[in-house]
């Protein structure tokens, strides 16, 4: 025993461990780039549109040409495309590689407070297998949700690793800076709505920046470590900047997006004010609002047929649209219209509608809403009304995340057709199990009637036509049926692929008229007038769908360990951080800072994941209701990362606690025994 002991020392212990991280690294970078894609191609507001963008920027066209889906999403998503595309890098292997960055990025920055190589590894490991990257909603979609886990941890990271360093030298302080600078500006412009973690960029760059004009006593090098302390901020208004700018060359509006960024917003948060009869509380702007704006705006009535027409589309449930859809409509309708043309034509336009509905207001021929608005493109919050729901909602959210209740992956058929659905594979270098069937057909038939001319045809469940197999020479059967004169051109052969799932029929024609139809299923039929035999018409599913189940099974394993154990960590993380906030309040009132700094980090991470749940249980209070609780979910993938990064701080401190009394009751004991 004591042999082995010497043998395996702790130099072997480092690369036995070493090659374990390894090899779990390489297998989950194995899962991420053969995980069936998710292509839902008929996305066009989404998934098929941010990788048109993608495309688009590749080929040196910035976001292509302009229209009124061209500035309404972040740039990021469609970059890391443009970048993936590049380099010839798979898109769910770019993805992979992103996440596992990130994933060992944190575990650097908190090294100097998790030191244990074992527990580093473990957390190393925690984060890389985390269910918010073995989710349909985000690890097998080619949108922008699919990077928001890998940028969370890119930015909190960045931010932890320059907070812990503030009082270290310039060259060990600096690296972490430029880490949460390139995190802050890749994840705001990721999505519209990264304000969330703007508490806890902002909170760590004014501590860090407070600590860095303390540290240095001459003023050069105060101003050199406090620009480095708030290089995040600075790097984050320098991006608004330079698309802004670009935006302005490319298209002639300096905004980030014409969506939230121009006065397309101010039209919209117009509309959100209007005081109007009451409608369900799914509408945000209600048909009855939009009347009361066509009769005091002349600039919006130049656009009322399309928007009549728009409440009666396939958008519209019972003559309102729900939620937030109507902002996507109300463009569509000015597209119609033809102010797209354009970003300046757009831009000036909702200009001229939203003075003349802000005068309408002023002068009292339209009325407010009493409400509270978070922000342009959001409904009205009424805190007697609202917040009973939106606590309710925010419980539920909480609830799911910690328990990974809506994680799992799968093998999903794409949706759209089947360019769409190729193109999204083309793009992504990803695999779609497709919902289509393979049948190959292949029989004969013969009439009993001679001189008669046949044709076949085959047609779907709904009588549309699939495929017309042409008629082949066929001695075999002329031998069995001589007295048939048509029996020696008989043999048909064909191949179709398609949603045929309900099966095919087989349309007999003579002399150019419908004989009959029967279910084409493999056997022989007979009647008086034909004989058929169909010798093969089995319905074949996609070969990529029984790779895509063996993975995806052995993915929702890995994910069913997390939900075990997700709700008993979180309690774990709970009772650790009152006994956190409890240890820390007893060393403040003795001097001791050190473990202030944790107790910041895990506070900020905690506000800003309140602020993420209350924001989407808000904004997807409508689709909740109308759909259930998958889109509350899943546009909380930000929180996943956020709160695993909170479980392992704050267990690791109750950790360190434990292990910091049981050393201090030692060497008391031992100056006890000493005396």
């Amino acid at each position: 025993m004591v042999k082995i002991r010497v043998w395996f020392n702790e130099k072997r212990q480092g690369r036995l461990l070493a090659a374990i991280l390894i090899l779990a690294t390489l297998f989950r970078i194995f899962l991420f780039s053969r995980m069936p894609i998710d292509g839902l191609g008929d996305t066009l507001y989404d998934d098929l549109l941010l990788l048109q963008h993608g495309e688009s920027m590749a080929g040196g066209n910035w976001l292509g040409d302009y229209g009124n889906l061209t500035l309404v999403k972040g740039i990021m998503f469609p970059a890391f495309i443009a970048f993936c595309n590049k380099f010839f890098i798979p898109y769910l292997l770019g993805m992979g590689l992103l996440y596992t960055a990130a994933a060992a990025s944190f575990v650097l920055a908190v090294r100097n407070f998790i030191t244990n190589r074992y527990v580093q590894a473990a957390v190393y490991l925690f984060l890389l297998y985390s269910p918010s990257m073995l989710s349909g909603g985000t690890g097998q979609r080619a949108y922008n949700l699919a990077l928001i886990p890998a940028a969370v941890l890119l930015t909190v990271s960045g931010l932890t690793g320059m907070f812990f360093r503030k009082d270290e030298k310039l060259r060990k302080f600096l690296p972490w800076s430029i880490l949460a600078a390139a995190g802050t500006v890749f994840f705001w412009h990721l999505r519209d709505d990264s304000v969330w973690l703007l508490p806890f960029i902002a909170g760590a760059s004014v501590i860090t920046l407070i600590y860095a004009l303390k540290k240095c006593e001459a003023w050069g090098k105060r101003v050199l470590r406090a620009s480095v302390a708030i290089l995040p901020v600075i790097a984050l208004f320098a991006s608004n900047l330079v698309i802004s700018a670009v935006n302005y060359k490319e298209y002639g509006i300096f905004a980030v997006n014409d969506r939230s960024g121009t006065y397309f917003a101010d039209f919209i948060s117009d509309l959100l004010r209007i005081k109007a009869d009451d409608a369900a509380d799914t509408v945000w702007i209600s048909q009855d609002a939009v009347n009361r704006a066509l009769q005091v705006s002349p600039s919006l009535n130049e656009m009322k047929p399309q928007i009549e027409q728009m409440f009666s589309s396939g958008w519209a449930s019972g003559g309102e649209i729900n939620g937030d859809l109507i902002v996507w409509t109300l463009r569509d309708a000015a597209a119609q219209a033809g102010y797209y043309r354009d970003a300046v034509t757009a831009n000036e336009y909702f200009r001229n509608v939203h003075e003349e509905i802000s005068l309408a207001f002023k002068d009292g021929r339209l009325e407010k809403k009493d409400a509270v608005y978070l922000s342009n493109l959001s409904d009205g919050f009424v805190f007697s009304e609202d917040m009973p729901e939106l606590l309710s909602f925010m419980a539920e959210d909480f609830r799911m995340l910690s328990g990974y209740e809506k994680s799992a992956t799968g093998a999903y058929t794409g949706s759209g057709n089947w360019y769409q659905r190729r193109y999204i594979e083309a793009m992504t270098g990803a695999n779609i199990v497709y919902n289509d069937v393979y049948i190959n057909i292949k029989g004969w038939i013969i009439l009993k009637e001679d001189g008669k001319s046949k044709t076949i045809t085959l047609t779907d469940e709904n009588g549309n036509t699939v495929n017309t197999p042409s008629l082949q020479e066929s001695a075999d059967i002329l031998e069995v049926y001589p007295e048939y004169d048509n029996s020696g051109v008989s043999r048909f052969q064909t191949d179709v692929r398609g949603e045929y799932r309900n099966g095919l029929f087989l349309n007999i024609y003579t002399d150019g008229s419908l004989l009959d139809t029967i279910p084409l299923v493999s056997g022989l039929t007979e009647t008086d007038s034909y004989i058929v035999n169909v010798e093969s018409a089995a319905a074949l599913n996609d070969p990529e769908l029984g790779y895509a189940k063996r993975i995806v099974s052995f993915s929702n394993k890995i994910v069913g360990l997390y939900k075990i154990s997700g709700n008993l960590l979180t309690a774990a993380a709970v009772l650790s951080y009152i006994v956190l906030t409890v240890y820390m309040i007893y060393r403040m009132r003795r001097k001791e800072f050190y473990w202030w700094n944790i107790w910041l980090v895990i506070t900020g991470l905690a506000g800003s994941c309140l602020v993420l749940i209350a924001a989407v249980s808000w904004f997807t209070e409508f689709l909740t209701k109308i759909q259930g609780t998958g889109h509350l979910y899943h546009y909380s993938t930000g929180a996943l990362p956020v709160m695993e990064m909170i479980k392992i701080l704050s267990v690791c401190s109750l950790g360190k606690i434990i292990s910091e009394i049981r050393c201090s009751r030692k060497k008391h004991e031992s100056l006890l025994r000493g005396q």
